[in-house]
């Protein structure tokens, strides 16, 4: 797959070395996700109602003009 595209060997390492270090930190990120849901039995729409107050002072400061867009922006993070 990656001989195709010509590449020297050090660079193709490298491909490898980053495609694995996104799966692992996926990986690690949904299993930390489930261990917290299970330690604090709160789920998502639970920890985004307890987060809103604190969302809604930001926006309202003013101090934080790029969290502001990224929010308004309804970015997503989902690694699907």
């Amino acid at each position: 797959m990656l001989a195709d595209f010509n590449l020297d060997i050090a660079i193709m390492v490298q491909m490898v070395g980053a495609l694995y270090a996104y799966v692992s930190g996926v990986v690690s990120y949904e299993l930390a996700e489930i261990q917290n849901v299970r330690q604090t039995g709160l789920s998502i729409e639970d920890k985004r109602e307890l987060a809103t107050p604190y969302i809604e002072q930001l926006i309202a400061e003013g101090q934080h003009p790029n969290f502001v867009s990224f929010f308004r922006a309804d970015v997503t993070l989902d690694p699907e």
